[in-house]
């Protein structure tokens, strides 16, 4: 079923990639779940970390997350 896209469309660079990720295209479409939620808390992570650079210390940068989380 993965090399239905080389069938109808040719090899290239774009039917690779369908039968590469084909899986995960499935999965996809069977459970409707992403990864847009995990991409924003690690980009919530990422500013606190910004924020918090001048801290220096682990204990309020987990204090932060803890906070920015509850």
């Amino acid at each position: 079923m993965a090399d239905f896209a080389e069938e109808k469309m040719g090899k290239n660079a774009f039917t690779n990639s369908i039968n590469h990720h084909f899986e995960g295209i499935c999965n996809y479409f069977s459970s409707n779940i992403n990864n847009g939620v995990l991409e924003g808390i690690n980009s919530k992570i990422q500013v606190i970390k910004r924020v918090t650079r001048g801290f220096g210390y682990v204990k309020n940068f987990i204090k932060m997350l803890r906070l920015a989380f509850n």
